[in-house]
């Protein structure tokens, strides 16, 4: 039987969706994340839960091939998407051959849950990213059902969700592109289901984590509600302060096991920070992407896209040296189980307060931050 306490569970639901007994279901804990609880009476000890867990398994390493910096020329898209529209194209390429694409939607209560797309108009849902851990409970079998009638399938998640999956599989399949994307850690659905009732808001349209319309590098949180949109400068904004400092992520990313090199994922995609050092001649501040290339597979179906790109080939370490999500988990904050206690046992927390007494930069950091923007000083 799978360890449904270890702090190491992603949430993936591959344990549920390969139980034969359906004695598996996810349930939410005390800090709003979803963990496997196991019907003890129904389980006749086959131990496929843990065959396929995560946990219990090593991804080998890959070996990286190659990396560039990337933009769409479909400029409506470029705009819409967070950073420079790769997952768009790749997208495409995959609906436009009469494939599938699984991504992240916001549901109507604003969670985040995979989902499948096959139109472009679909799309649109997927698109932007999204700091909330998505649901993906029956997701690994709608993908293994949809890679059997030999549609080509793109599977765009976190890395350990990319690893979960083609664990889950147990096969390599052709037709499966996975694409993942460097990973800071997944922020707790329940936090943010606290702070999305927070605004008091009765008909919100639309939530943006990352709002260009100033420029890609300083990003807004926008929320449309009622045909009025409201803007908060992302370092400003209580949640993402919150989880930009560590404090309301998932147990299992202070340890995380899929960081490079050890994933399944035929390519990455993120934004490509540094890029005035790296690729500044890309650089008009709309959306600049990183695209890292892990398998043949993924070469393949990225040279398939680069017609409706504007690319360059950069130096990989260079790249991912500006990410260190990449390669290094976050460390756990002392006050993180405080944090989040406090806010999952508030009727009404107050996010402003408590991000200005848990997610602010001591004074000196502050003044070197200022020191390294404004004037391109590096101390």
């Amino acid at each position: 039987m799978i360890d449904i306490d270890s702090p190491d569970c992603i949430g993936c639901g591959a344990c549920e969706s390969v139980c034969p007994q359906n004695c598996i279901a996810l349930k939410t804990d005390n800090e709003g994340f979803l963990y496997p609880v196991v019907d003890d009476k129904k389980c006749t000890d086959c131990h496929q839960c843990e065959n396929i867990c995560i946990i219990n398994n090593d991804i080998a390493p890959i070996e990286i091939r190659e990396a560039y910096a990337v933009y769409s020329k479909n400029e409506k898209e470029r705009l819409r998407s967070s950073s420079g529209a790769v997952f768009y194209e790749l997208s495409r390429k995959t609906i436009d051959g009469g494939g599938v694409v699984f991504g992240a939607a916001f549901s109507d209560d604003w969670s985040v849950t995979h989902t499948m797309c096959t139109s472009l108009d679909e799309l649109h849902n997927l698109q932007t990213s999204k700091y909330v851990q998505s649901e993906t409970s029956g997701i690994f079998e709608q993908v293994k059902s949809e890679l059997h009638k030999e549609k080509t399938v793109l599977f765009c998640g976190t890395p350990c969700q990319c690893n979960a999956l083609s664990l889950y599989l147990k096969k390599s399949y052709s037709n499966l592109l996975l694409v993942d994307f460097i990973c800071h850690g997944v922020p707790s659905p329940g936090v943010w289901q606290k702070y999305v009732h927070s605004f008091g808001f009765t008909d919100i349209q639309k939530i943006n984590f990352r709002n260009k319309s100033k420029s890609w590098e300083n990003y807004c949180f926008s929320v449309c509600n009622n045909g009025k949109e409201y803007t908060q400068k992302y370092i400003k904004n209580p949640y993402m302060r919150l989880f930009l400092f560590d404090l309301i992520l998932r147990k299992s990313c202070y340890r995380c096991k899929s960081k490079i090199p050890n994933k399944k994922s035929d390519i990455t995609a993120a934004d490509l920070w540094g890029a005035e050092k790296i690729a500044s001649e890309l650089n008009d501040h709309k959306g600049l992407s990183m695209v890292v290339i892990n398998s043949s597979k993924g070469a393949d179906f990225f040279e398939g896209i680069l017609d409706s790109c504007i690319y360059k080939k950069i130096d990989i370490t260079a790249a991912l040296s500006n990410n260190e999500s990449s390669y290094k988990s976050v460390t756990i904050p002392e006050c993180r189980n405080k944090v989040i206690e406090q806010i999952i046992s508030s009727d009404s927390p107050d996010f402003d307060k408590i991000a200005k007494k848990n997610a602010t930069q001591p004074l000196p950091q502050r003044i070197l931050a200022v020191l390294k923007s404004k004037f391109n000083i590096n101390i």
